[in-house]
């Protein structure tokens, strides 16, 4: 990698690798076990961040985390991170309660998107085999009794009308720049995952909106995640593991008090700053992660920028804190 290379990976985030996270993100790789990998690029190719929706956490060798000193304030979770059996950085986050809400307390037309899923698997009579029968364009679950949809919106209001839980806040985002991307994802379940019938009835279980901005650099994601009754995890995402193939990634956290809520930080250090092969040293860049829940919803709040960049990134990380009040 040359430093022009290098530089146009710092600054942009390739969009056909942010949807293949998001399908294993929605556990389309092993729906059976409702659990799921993600990577997630930040920097380089050598260095990734995996998102995973597990059935149960791993055992952390180190916790951070410490309440913010002489500060009480509302919490909705906890964080802790470690280390994992191959020597990669975790971050968990516990919520303070079971995140799983009725499926009655959804109004909008997301819960039409169960209709689409329907039509995604067909038995062949011939064979008694399931054939994916829906779009190749989209994404593609690996049982038939997971359906799943994809639906593009322009702005993050229009993504949390279109679900209509009263519970879910619209985070505000002041930059006027056009999203990367901004879908919200749903899945549902069949009683039957393996073979669901000629005609399945899915159940709403996972809904999330996942949106990414470019901000002269600042790469910026905001995600929010509800499940239903019929999700098989009390939580929608369970840990973060942060790998590098050239060194150790260090993970620190603090809590930050803002309108009597404490949100959960977690800073990556990825240690010395690299080089490219040719020698030109890559910029230092943060890498932060800003998490809340409320109302049995979590939001995250990813950002990474360069030192030169932090006024205008803090700036953003206040309007999304700001997001939530009473």
């Amino acid at each position: 990698m040359n430093r022009d290379q290098l530089l146009d990976a710092i600054g942009r985030t390739d969009e056909s690798m942010l949807k293949e996270i998001e399908q294993l993100r929605l556990g389309v790789d092993d729906a059976s076990a409702g659990s799921a990998t993600v990577t997630r690029m930040h920097r380089p190719a050598r260095r990734r961040l995996m998102l995973v929706l597990a059935a149960c956490l791993v055992l952390l060798l180190g916790t951070v985390g410490a309440y913010a000193t002489g500060l009480i304030g509302r919490r909705s979770g906890t964080v802790q991170t470690g280390t994992n059996a191959q020597g990669d950085a975790v971050m968990v986050f516990t919520p303070d309660e079971d995140m799983r809400v009725p499926l009655s307390s959804i109004h909008g037309d997301v819960k039409n998107t169960t209709q689409t899923m329907q039509s995604q698997w067909t038995k062949n009579p011939a064979t008694g085999e399931y054939e994916w029968t829906g779009s190749n364009d989209g994404l593609r679950s690996n049982k038939p009794g997971i359906g799943i949809s994809q639906l593009s919106f322009n702005t993050l209001a229009e993504a949390t009308a279109f679900i209509g839980y009263d519970g879910l806040v619209t985070p505000v985002f002041n930059e006027n720049v056009q999203p990367q991307f901004l879908y919200v994802y749903s899945t549902g379940k069949a009683d039957n995952l393996d073979d669901p019938g000629p005609d399945p009835e899915y159940n709403l279980d996972f809904i999330s909106i996942m949106s990414y901005y470019i901000v002269d650099g600042i790469n910026v994601s905001l995600n929010s995640y509800l499940i239903t009754e019929y999700f098989e995890n009390p939580r929608a995402v369970d840990r973060l593991e942060i790998s590098s193939e050239n060194g150790d990634v260090q993970l620190t956290s603090e809590t930050v008090l803002v309108n009597n809520r404490e949100f959960q930080v977690v800073h990556q250090n990825f240690g010395d700053p690299a080089t490219t092969d040719d020698g030109y040293q890559i910029p230092q860049r943060i890498f932060d992660t800003y998490i809340w829940a409320e109302n049995k919803v979590e939001y995250q709040l990813d950002i990474n920028y360069a030192e030169s960049d932090r006024s205008r990134a803090e700036q953003i990380i206040a309007d999304w804190m700001n997001s939530f009040t009473d």
